[in-house]
């Protein structure tokens, strides 16, 4: 569906139960309280629907795999690889559910989860962890190359990576972190949507914003990048699985995308 779609929709639901569901955030959106506990009940409603669905599926010759992943991966990254996946092997069905933050696999049988070395998982790296400061062009034009005016923009950050900003900050040389100015917002996806609207910085895995720095919707003020290595997004799942061979195939062939 497309963004105005949905808001039609939520927009719907809040005049028929006269309660506000979202709020403006600066430039964006956020929920609003009883949206937050609305949406905590649905999640569970749909993920029973998911797997009724599965139910119906018991007696067909495909192999279903129940996915959980970041949202911002999921959208930035994922979901237009796993539409080709979808063509290419009809006979592995990939059934998606984003969330913001990482939970046990539960009924899910694989997981898209963020940082390292979980020997209880069986895992596959997906993608380099290259942190790299992204803004709008406006931002950047006032802050290039300068460090010091570039850590006296806010900067934009996720409680999920609580490590980037001050791994990147040391460095640069930056000898007193506590003195910037942090931002911070539900997921790194919110992060990024602000720094379009030259609200901050954002401290990005440039696998994830590359698409607007080739399109310029937002620019790198200085030539200074981190690798976190293999401390990234990785595929895990239960190494006991009767869908782990094709829990496999699915990782090695999104490693290779």
């Amino acid at each position: 569906m497309t963004a105005g779609a949905v808001s039609r929709q939520v927009k719907q639901l809040e005049g028929h139960f006269g309660v506000a569901l979202t709020k403006r955030v600066g430039r964006g959106i956020a929920l609003t309280a009883q949206g937050q506990a609305s949406a905590a009940e649905l999640r569970v409603a749909f993920d029973q629907l998911r797997r009724a669905n599965q139910y119906l599926d018991s007696e067909s010759s495909k192999t279903v795999i129940s996915l959980r992943s970041y949202t911002t991966i999921a959208t930035r990254w994922l979901i237009p690889k796993l539409a080709r996946f979808q063509v290419e092997y009809p006979d592995i069905d990939v059934r998606l559910s984003m969330s913001s933050v990482w939970r046990n696999l539960g009924e899910y049988d694989a997981a898209i989860r963020l940082g390292g070395g979980w020997p209880e998982f069986s895992s596959i790296p997906l993608v380099p962890n290259t942190l790299t400061p992204v803004c709008s062009p406006q931002i950047a034009e006032k802050c290039r190359n300068d460090l010091d005016a570039i850590i006296k923009e806010p900067l934009l950050s996720t409680p999920h990576r609580p490590d980037d900003w001050n791994l990147w900050l040391k460095a640069a040389g930056v000898a007193d972190p506590s003195l910037c100015k942090f931002m911070s917002f539900e997921n790194s996806a919110v992060a990024y949507h602000m720094a379009i609207n030259s609200q901050g910085i954002a401290l990005a895995q440039t696998v994830l914003v590359a698409q607007e720095l080739a399109s310029g919707a937002l620019e790198c003020p200085i030539d200074l990048a981190i690798d976190r290595g293999l401390n990234t997004y990785h595929l895990v799942w239960e190494p006991q699985s009767e869908k782990s061979d094709s829990i496999r195939f699915l990782g090695e062939w999104l490693q290779e995308r």
